[in-house]
């Protein structure tokens, strides 16, 4: 005997039958099965749509595959865990023999899974930004090991973060030539304008920097730095493959204090030394400003002790080229087109002659 809406459903062979108005709910039994059919009112029956099987629930289906088989001939299939009490999850949980994961909808349309220790290892909140090892992703995609400490920066749609130690990315591909692992830059007006690859089918193996489908700079793998150049013959190679009068220029810019004219250089440095150090700088070509505008003299200097001091252009000038004009060798202030402080020699070829006019 069942109750159901205060009507008595009485059992006859086997077969449960009630009726209400124009529908009805009619249910039979077999020594393994319990199905529960349901009438319109017109005199046909649905499909079965709960079969209690041998350990089988179907609902929908009277021959249920799963433990819980939910079957539907509609365009789409919903299951629905709902709560109406403020402040509760609506949660299904899946449990093993020792462990339990939580998938929770949350109030204010958070998403999360969670550990049998309600810790969140994953969440989703309402403006679609996901987190792993974050409740609070402040990026479209946030992974985090230990603690956030610091914002990320504003657009940023990827965050890595790990207080502990190293955090980065692994890519990693095949080994054939078409194969290679790269990080590309573009906008809409462009899918790619900007392209870092590795092109490791390749001797030496080289480390791309690609702008608008050319090369701009490359890095070897034995150390060597190439621009505009995918085969730099040298640890620093520059080369401008246009034909101009002004290609293959390398600028050295300083900057500069208008208050200070005099004060200020720009230079190359040359050291020869194994310490990775500040020390022992002994060579250098260096212009050092003396007026507006940038202009200044030219200073070739050597610094030629057995010490750890670096060129200092007040001590080590060996040649000046004014910004008059003038060459000093050995002295700091030429008064003359070619100032030369000491001897002079000049010694003949036996072919030529020699002189000076």
């Amino acid at each position: 005997m069942a109750d159901i809406k205060g009507r008595t459903l009485a059992a006859t062979y086997r077969k449960l039958l009630y009726t209400a108005d124009d529908d009805g709910l009619e249910g039979n039994t077999s020594a393994t099965t319990s199905v529960i059919t349901t009438d319109d009112g017109d005199g046909t029956s649905t499909a079965s749509c709960l079969n209690l099987g041998i350990d089988r629930i179907g609902i929908g289906t009277s021959a249920p595959g799963q433990l819980l088989h939910i079957k539907s001939t509609s365009a789409s299939t919903t299951v629905m865990i709902e709560t109406s009490n403020n402040g509760s999850d609506a949660t299904l949980a899946l449990k093993s023999s020792d462990n339990q994961w939580n998938i929770n909808s949350k109030e204010g349309g958070t998403f999360d899974i969670a550990d049998e220790g309600t810790s969140v290892r994953m969440t989703i909140d309402g403006a679609g930004q996901v987190g792993i090892g974050i409740e609070a992703p402040e990026a479209l995609l946030h992974l985090n090991v230990t603690g956030s400490v610091i914002a990320p920066a504003t657009g940023s749609l990827l965050v890595l973060e790990d207080t502990s130690g190293p955090c980065g990315i692994n890519i990693l591909t095949g080994k054939t030539a078409t194969d290679d692992p790269f990080i590309s830059f573009g906008d809409e007006d462009a899918a790619e304008q900007v392209k870092i690859y590795y092109e490791h089918d390749q001797s030496p193996e080289l480390l791309h920097f690609e702008i608008g489908g050319q090369d701009r700079m490359v890095l070897t793998n034995a150390g060597n730095v190439g621009i505009g150049t995918a085969a730099p013959r040298e640890e620093f190679h520059v080369y401008d493959s246009a034909t101009t009068a002004t290609s293959g220029n390398l600028l050295i810019q300083g900057n500069h204090n208008s208050e200070e004219v005099g004060n200020h250089q720009s230079g190359l440095l040359f050291k020869i030394d194994s310490a990775d150090d500040d020390n022992k700088k002994k060579a250098g070509i260096f212009l050092k400003r003396t007026g507006w505008y940038g202009v200044g003299d030219m200073h070739f200097a050597l610094e030629n002790t057995a010490s750890e001091d670096n060129v200092d252009l007040s001590t080590d000038t060996k040649m000046i080229i004014k910004g008059s004009g003038q060459v000093g060798i050995g002295i700091t202030a030429p008064a003359q087109a070619l100032d030369v402080k000491g001897s002079l020699r000049i010694e003949d070829d036996a072919s030529t002659d020699t002189a000076i006019l």
